[in-house]
């Protein structure tokens, strides 16, 4: 999936806004499976006690076969991260991981690219929460060698991503519960139905046909002035491509 948008400003502030919102969710979330527990059992208390809203939001789950990534350097990694606190911007991870086109790697033989794929590390979901107007409220996405994560682990990264995107939102607004999520993933609707109703919000599913929604966009910063006429701001938007 890209992100297609007139102006370069704009797409460029929206890919920071990501990197620094998942670095910092990261962060707090922690690796360890006793700390990630303690980390969500605060988020369930704190999404519990903020106010319900109307709105209507949604968890697009969104399949890649298509794109992996290698380290270039796997000293420098630090257990799963692939940045220490020196990383302060996204363009700054060039230096330390590649994106590798799988659809390309296939050309150069079945052989050569199995031994290849064994050092790749594989993005094979990409977790994407918007509110009804096309706001992201957070991110999260899988990284894989080797076996894929299980329907209850991929379940769970996507109800963390829900607490995380209630409570501290990306996009910036007052944080509040939704009237309801709609989950583009059946088997995770099924997983997580009960435990998103504990949390004071109603859940639906649908399930796209394509590996990514149509005609879906997100809203983005203001442009100051047209580049055309260099006089009146409008708002844009940044369209999932």
């Amino acid at each position: 999936m890209e992100f297609v948008t007139g102006y370069r400003d704009q797409l460029i502030d929206f890919s920071e806004l990501m990197f620094h919102w998942y670095r910092k969710y990261v962060l707090e979330r922690g690796q360890g499976a006793g700390e990630t527990e303690v980390w969500r059992r605060g988020k369930e208390a704190a999404v519990r006690r903020l106010p319900s809203g109307t709105s209507a939001w949604t968890l697009h789950v969104i399949r890649n076969s298509g794109m992996a990534l290698s380290v270039q350097n796997p000293a420098q990694q630090i257990l799963e991260r692939f940045y220490n606190d020196e990383v302060l911007t996204l363009r700054d991870l060039c230096k330390y991981i590649s994106f590798i086109n799988l659809d390309d790697e296939e050309e150069d033989g079945e052989e050569e690219m199995g031994t290849q794929h064994d050092h790749f590390i594989h993005i094979d979901y990409l977790l994407l929460l918007t509110d009804q107007d096309g706001f992201a409220m957070g991110l999260d996405f899988t990284l894989t060698r080797g076996d894929a994560l299980t329907a209850e682990q991929l379940a769970m990264k996507a109800y963390d991503l829900l607490c995380q995107g209630i409570t501290v939102p990306m996009y910036g607004c007052e944080a509040h519960r939704p009237r309801q999520l709609t989950l583009g993933d059946e088997g995770i609707q099924r997983f997580l139905k009960a435990m998103i109703l504990k949390l004071g919000i109603r859940s639906t599913r649908v399930v796209y046909e394509c590996s990514a929604p149509r005609d879906f966009t997100f809203r983005s910063s203001p442009v100051k002035a047209c580049h055309v006429c260099k006089k009146h701001s409008f708002e844009t938007e940044v369209t999932a491509w």
